[in-house]
């Protein structure tokens, strides 16, 4: 916005001086035509030349406005461009990212899930060990018991025995 009102400024600064020069060119050429050819094709001839300066000017001016004007918006959008290609390589990134991540977590889902098997697998083993222990346990009490009993049915043979032996 601010390149049109300066450029608009410069066509009007530009076409007033024109306008001011023009005038006093203008009559100055008059006077000295009228003083020494006083024709109307020649002053028909230079306001012509004068018309074709002036829109000379004015559409020169025209033309470097539009080229200002498309500087900018090539600028512009080279500017989007640049802003588009960065955001989708930073949106390609965060997509790896999270595909990285994801694989990550699947990857201890599964190691969760292999330590609990494991784990499971031990805890069961724990338990028929300790099932197993304590059935040998109370086979060891048992086999205790009846060694108990044995001994006591030894020494009652063996006293019975020194007391028949002894009469």
């Amino acid at each position: 916005m601010h390149v049109q009102e300066e450029s608009h400024t410069s066509i009007m600064n530009q076409c007033h001086l024109f306008k001011k020069a023009s005038s006093g060119y203008i009559n100055l050429v008059s006077s000295t035509a009228e003083s020494t050819f006083n024709s109307k094709f020649e002053d028909s001839e230079l306001e012509y030349l004068l018309m074709q300066d002036l829109y000379r000017v004015i559409f020169s001016e025209g033309i470097r406005d539009a080229q200002d004007k498309l500087k900018g918006l090539y600028q512009d959008y080279s500017n989007e461009n640049e802003n588009r290609i960065f955001l989708e390589m930073e949106a390609i990134q965060k997509e790896y990212e999270l595909t990285l991540e994801v694989e990550e977590k699947e990857k201890l889902k599964q190691m969760i899930y292999r330590l609990e098997r494991a784990v499971n697998e031990k805890e069961k083993l724990a338990s028929d060990a300790s099932t197993d222990l304590a059935k040998e346990k109370e086979q060891f009490e048992l086999v205790t018991q009846e060694l108990n009993a044995v001994r006591e049915h030894a020494s009652r043979q063996q006293r019975l025995s020194r007391s028949i032996g002894a009469n």
